[in-house]
């Protein structure tokens, strides 16, 4: 069967990529996010220009494959890791607002549905609400039986014994007794129509909607996962292996044309990629595009457990089954006394920690493929890491912060002042968590003698060294080195905000200043 071999050769165009500014990246990425679609594309993304040579193999004559040779054919750039990290983010932060928000209102209409329920119950049986749940309350039967009393109707035969309810009890007793020897059949059909009515709305909305909210970060993940690769590939085509860039003739006319075949070979690849567990999708990037994800490592087992979870969820009724029990951690299913046939569930606070995982272990894979395959954007990068910092500790979700900075700790900063900005957000997160001790390790791994008044200034504001911090906080602002955003919402200063000395700082920084003091953020 005659075959061609597919190739490209890349080379990037001028163009300076895009960079957030202002007092976080990440803040301002996410509005323009607004007007991005669901899939976190942006219109207006700086474009480079790929231009791909295809090689066709000897078995074409040889004008064609000079005339193929010759040929040079313009293709989309690789997609912008401004664009990739911005986009998974905007994900992320829609998950984390469905989770707080949806869910919040799916529970409380599973509370509803429920109360409904109970009530309708106790009509059918001709009780309040109050006098069903007495009953209910009451100390449970030492036997519940029916039996016949031999002239077709039926004797329930209850005993329930607490001093409290005692005369209520026997006195709902007595009238459910009277009530289903004068008219058992009506009522026996009134309460299996309420079965039915439960069994189509049963409170189970929140559960079925996290579920859902799971199922979609599986996909987020899977979703980056894809479009990083697609960007090494668009970046360094040849990458590829040789034997996966092989295609039939008869392919090749199916498929219509050299572009769309190169598009095909590396679609190809990912899927069968994406097919496979999230261990091996991680470990792919250790193989072709040789990079190094022990960052990574803390994050697997839980990364494992949680896509696990999602697979029984779509491919076994969320049923738990061998597959499952051999790929999730021992420990964890020992912790959780998991075991085959159960079904478990998705609380509020697995998503939410699993919302963490799959974030952290996200913008670090961004970060670390950013910094290793387009080097000279590096600085863009660092603003990315600084401004996902800075909004987990506007969320106050500080141990996301924690470990995030553990990670931003490894990265070389292309600039002293994006390193500082890092090691400062760590210790509020510190500080906020009341781990003093740390927190001065962390700020007294380094030299701060000869840095800014603004750091001056949070060095004192996070040791709680009120009257300093005040005075070099005048000085920053005379100096034009603080914006007046940063005082209202930098949360280095959250402890003095309502006091007084604080708020007269916001009197002494005039219109001039404030826009001075903005530009150097």
């Amino acid at each position: 069967m005659t075959s061609i071999t597919v190739g490209a050769v890349p080379w990037r165009a001028d163009s300076e990529a895009l960079r957030p500014r202002g007092r976080s990246p990440a803040h301002s990425a996410l509005a323009l996010s607004r007007n991005a679609d669901r899939e976190g594309f942006y219109a207006g993304q700086p474009k480079q220009e790929l231009a791909a040579i295809y090689w066709l193999g000897a078995s074409l004559p040889v004008a064609e494959c000079a005339e193929e040779t010759a040929r040079s054919i313009c293709m989309d750039e690789p997609k912008q890791f401004n664009a990739i990290a911005t986009g998974f983010i905007t994900n992320i932060n829609a998950l984390r607002i469905f989770n707080s928000q949806i869910g919040q209102l799916a529970r409380q209409h599973d509370v509803e549905t429920s109360e409904q329920h109970k009530k309708d119950l106790a009509e059918a049986f001709g009780l309040t609400l109050e006098e069903m749940e007495a009953m209910v309350d009451a100390d449970e039967p030492k036997e519940t039986a029916a039996s016949q009393d031999g002239k077709g109707k039926t004797d329930i035969a209850l005993s329930a014994h607490h001093p409290k309810d005692s005369a209520l009890s026997e006195a709902v007793h007595t009238r459910i007794k009277k009530q289903v020897d004068e008219n058992a059949r009506e009522m026996l059909l009134r309460i299996i129509r309420l079965f039915k009515g439960f069994q189509k709305q049963p409170p189970i909305q929140e559960h079925v909607l996290r579920r859902g909210a799971l199922i979609t970060l599986a996909s987020y993940f899977e979703f980056l996962i894809s479009e990083l690769l697609h960007s090494f590939y668009a970046r360094f085509p040849q990458a590829l292996p040789s034997e996966d860039r092989v295609l039939s003739l008869s392919d090749l006319r199916e498929i219509g044309s050299i572009e769309e075949a190169a598009t095909f070979l590396v679609s190809k690849e990912i899927d069968a990629i994406l097919r496979d567990s999230v261990d091996n999708q991680l470990q792919y990037f250790t193989k072709r595009p040789k990079l190094d994800i022990s960052a990574i490592e803390p994050y697997k087992k839980h990364l494992s457990e949680f896509y696990q979870r999602r697979n029984i969820f779509v491919h076994n009724n969320g049923i738990v089954n061998k597959t499952y029990l051999a790929h999730v951690d021992a420990q964890f299913i020992s912790d959780n006394a998991i075991k085959i046939g159960e079904r478990p569930t998705v609380s509020q606070e697995y998503l939410v920690g699993s919302i963490d995982n799959v974030s952290l272990a996200g913008i670090i894979l961004v970060q670390l493929c950013w910094r290793k395959w387009d080097k000279d954007d590096t600085p863009t990068a660092d603003s990315h890491l600084v401004g996902d910092l800075y909004e987990s500790l506007m969320d106050e979700r500080y141990d996301l912060t924690k470990r995030l900075a553990a990670f931003a700790n490894t990265v070389s900063f292309s600039t002293d002042r994006d390193a500082r900005v890092a090691i400062i957000n760590h210790a509020i997160a510190l500080r906020e968590t009341s781990s003093k001790d740390e927190m001065e390790n962390v700020l007294n791994k380094c030299d701060w003698s000869s840095c800014s008044l603004e750091f001056h200034a949070a060095l004192h504001a996070l040791r709680g060294e009120t009257k300093e911090m005040y005075t070099t906080l005048r000085r920053a602002i005379a100096a034009k080195e603080i914006a007046r955003q940063s005082l209202a919402e930098w949360p280095l200063f959250k402890p003095y905000r309502g006091c007084s000395d604080f708020n007269a700082l916001f009197e002494i920084i005039t219109d001039d200043e404030q826009g001075a003091a903005k530009a150097n953020l």
